[in-house]
C-alpha cells in the first residue's frame, strides 16, 4: 500500500466505516491513536505524508470495527469523565451513562473521612474518577475477575490514584463498612444477551449477565448490605432502564430501605440510590 497524506487516509477510513453512525469521528480516532496525535495536532497535519505501514494498520483496524468489533477494544483505550483508561476484552467498556453514578456520588458530602467502595469495578472507571476528582476520600474497589483487577490497577497507577483493590465475589471478601457504595453490576437478563448489539458480544459475559431476571446481583448486594453500609451511608446502583419491571423488582428487593430513582439526561431511570429507612 502506497503512502498518502493524512487527509486522504481519514477519507479512506471513513468510507470503510460508512456503516457506523460516527464514521468520520471513528476514522480520526484510529489515525490519532496510531500516529499518537491529539485531535488538534491531527487537524494541523492533514497534508503530512503517512507511511504505508501505518496506513495498513489503520485500514486493518477500521475493517475490524466495521465488522462489529468495538472501537475501544481495537484502540485499547477509552475515556470516562475525561480520564483515559485502558480497556481489553477482560473488562466492560465504560459508557457515558455510567458517569451519572459518579456525579450523583459527588453530591454527597465528601470529606477526608469518607470511605467509598466500588463493587464490580471492571476497568476501575468509577473508583478512579471518584478518587482523582476527590483526592481526600478513601476508595476501595473490588471485582470477582482477577484479569479485570489487573486492568483496574494498571489504570489506577497510570492515573496516579491510590486505591485499594480486593478480589471479591460481591461482599464475600469485604470486611469494612463504607459511607458510599457504588456499583454498575451485571443486570442484563441471560436470555437477552444474545439479542443485543453485535459489538456487545465481544464484552465479558461475567460483566453483563444478571441472571434469569437481571436481578441476581442486586439481590446478593441487598443480602449483606446492612453489614457493609454505614448508618448514614448511601448505595448507588446503575440500573437497566429499558425494562418496565426493573424498578418494581428493585423496590421489592430493597423494600426495607429508602429508595430513590435518578433519571439521566434523556429522562430515563438510570441510578437508584438506597439508604437505610428512617
Amino acid at each position: 500500500m502506497n503512502s498518502q497524506n493524512l487527509h486522504q487516509l481519514v477519507n479512506d477510513l471513513t468510507k470503510i466505516l460508512s456503516n457506523r453512525p460516527s464514521a468520520r469521528w471513528d476514522a480520526e480516532e484510529i489515525v490519532c491513536a496510531h500516529l499518537r496525535l491529539s485531535r488538534e495536532e491531527m487537524i494541523s497535519s492533514l497534508s503530512e505524508i503517512v507511511e504505508s505501514e501505518v496506513i495498513e494498520k489503520c485500514v486493518d483496524v477500521a475493517g475490524r470495527i466495521s465488522g462489529g468489533y468495538p472501537l475501544e477494544y481495537a484502540l485499547g483505550y477509552t475515556y470516562f469523565l475525561g480520564i483515559k483508561l485502558k480497556v481489553t476484552q477482560d473488562v466492560l467498556i465504560p459508557r457515558p451513562d455510567t458517569e451519572l453514578l459518579v456525579i450523583e456520588a459527588e453530591k454527597i458530602e465528601l470529606t477526608c473521612k469518607t470511605k467509598v467502595l466500588d463493587l464490580c469495578t471492571g476497568s476501575g472507571c468509577i473508583a478512579i474518577s471518584l478518587k482523582k476528582r476527590n483526592p481526600k476520600i478513601s476508595v476501595t474497589a473490588s471485582d470477582i475477575s482477577k484479569k479485570a483487577l489487573e486492568i483496574a490497577r494498571e489504570n489506577s497507577n497510570k492515573n496516579k490514584t491510590e486505591i485499594q483493590f480486593i478480589k471479591s465475589n460481591i461482599f464475600d471478601s469485604i470486611e469494612e463498612k463504607f459511607d458510599i457504595i457504588v456499583s454498575n453490576p451485571p443486570y442484563i437478563m441471560t436470555d437477552l444477551i444474545t439479542k443485543l448489539e453485535r459489538e456487545i458480544s465481544h464484552e465479558p459475559m461475567l460483566a453483563l449477565d444478571g441472571g434469569a431476571d437481571g436481578m441476581g446481583i442486586y439481590r446478593r448486594i441487598e443480602e449483606k448490605l446492612k453489614n457493609h453500609l454505614s448508618e448514614n451511608g448511601s448505595l448507588l446502583l446503575e440500573i437497566e432502564r429499558q425494562n418496565e419491571y426493573t424498578i418494581p423488582m428493585l423496590k421489592d428487593i430493597f423494600q426495607e430501605w429508602s429508595f430513590e430513582i435518578i433519571n439521566d439526561l434523556s429522562g430515563r431511570p438510570r441510578v437508584a440510590i438506597i439508604r437505610r429507612a428512617r
